[in-house]
């Protein structure tokens, strides 16, 4: 308990003392104090600049570019394949499961089941028709913190790209919505991240995603840093285990250490300003921009938009003998399939119409991973406020 305690006490920028905290006037009760008017200006003051620096849904590849952080990597980046955005999805199937593998295709098809709110809930091998290829190999997941119609529509094939030295999507706007990167990660450290997840499987819970985030999986589970639900301070997402604190540990380890030399290669130009700004104002995140990674197994979401404030990082792992089929990454406002492979690294813009197709496996012992390295605009915020207050008080002391 100890050993778990301490770990959350570090993430939290030693805000999570290990009392109970009452709000005035309120019933509840946190692990952390809370931030006052003042600390709450000055962390607005930091966050302003931030967004008044960056703006992932208008900064274009040349106003990033300009900032001149890493050159080198822009021009191996400038070598990258360019496709030209194909139609859009239509208004009516752009929030749909996307699906890449049905013949003849779907077009905003109704999906037969409901979603439960129960993250406890399974359909049995067989049962969920509304994924055939999936449903056919394993167990399936399909559940949503409210229970509504979803809705299934086809990308043709034509629409599926793959380029051997890269491939960079931007929109008409001249926004980079995507990209893969020409190298992918070394087969032994592929290895190291499933080992990973199947630890996150086993000390993890099922990660419920909102409305908007439906989804039908095997299973998603996460890691990182997070915002306390009623402070709005940096804190772990929930910390149980022993196993859970040294998972944590080997997931900064790859990541900083085979992960990132390979993103930065190519696209240190996109990162480095706001590591930058990360660094210079002393704001805590998990490890350099990133707030926090997910993984998903067999995950297909309908088609979405996250709160992000950066670019995420992508992973495709297979295990067993993966896919015969679908299971890659679409982006439905530039009308395009970024094909994906064991161990490639993808870069996108979460703020841009994104998600992954129907998964095809082999069979029940086999399917792919996603991995998703984040920078979520909330968990940035609450590392603000949380150096604001710690500016102020200091780290609190430590009880068990």
């Amino acid at each position: 308990m100890g050993v778990v305690a301490k770990a959350a006490h570090a993430y939290s920028c030693g805000l999570v003392d290990g009392k109970k905290h009452r709000a005035p006037g309120r019933g509840v009760a946190d692990p952390s104090r809370r931030a006052s008017a003042a600390d709450n200006a000055v962390a607005s003051e930091i966050m302003t600049e931030f967004e008044c620096t960056f703006n992932l849904q208008q900064d274009t590849v040349e106003v990033i570019a300009a900032m001149k952080a890493d050159p080198p990597s822009y021009e191996r980046f400038g070598k990258l394949a360019r496709p030209s955005p194909m139609e859009a999805l239509d208004a009516e199937a752009a929030g749909d499961f996307i699906t890449t593998i049905r013949e003849p295709p779907v077009t905003h098809r109704p999906f037969a089941a409901m979603p439960t709110t129960s993250t406890s809930d399974v359909r049995p091998r067989g049962t969920f028709g509304d994924a055939p290829f999936m449903t056919a190999q394993t167990e399936l997941k399909f559940c949503c913190v409210e229970a509504e119609q979803q809705y299934v529509t086809s990308m043709g094939m034509d629409r599926v790209i793959r380029h051997a030295e890269g491939t960079a999507l931007l929109n008409r706007n001249g926004v980079l919505v995507a990209a893969r990167a020409s190298s992918t990660l070394e087969p032994n450290v592929s290895r190291e991240l499933l080992r990973v997840y199947w630890e996150m499987e086993k000390h993890r819970p099922f990660l419920q995603r909102g409305k908007a985030v439906a989804n039908v999986c095997c299973n998603f589970v996460v890691s990182g840093t997070k915002s306390q639900n009623n402070t709005k301070l940096l804190a772990a997402h929930v910390t149980e285990t022993v196993q859970e604190v040294a998972m944590r540990g080997k997931l900064v380890g790859l990541f900083r250490k085979h992960v990132w030399p390979k993103v930065a290669h190519e696209f240190g130009w996109l990162f480095n300003p706001v590591a930058k700004f990360i660094t210079d104002h002393d704001i805590p995140t998990w490890l350099y921009q990133v707030t926090g990674v997910t993984g998903g197994r067999l995950f297909w979401p309908r088609h979405h938009v996250d709160p992000d404030f950066w670019y995420t990082i992508l992973i495709p792992l297979d295990y067993g003998r993966g896919l015969r089929g679908g299971g890659d990454f679409a982006f439905g406002g530039v009308g395009h399939v970024l094909g994906c492979r064991h161990g490639d690294i993808l870069v996108y813009n979460g703020l841009e119409l994104h998600g992954t197709t129907e998964f095809d496996p082999v069979g029940e012992s086999d399917g792919r991973i996603f991995f998703a390295f984040y920078a979520k605009k909330q968990v940035l915020d609450a590392g603000i406020r949380s150096r604001a207050l710690m500016a102020r008080l200091g780290p609190q002391p430590f009880h068990v």
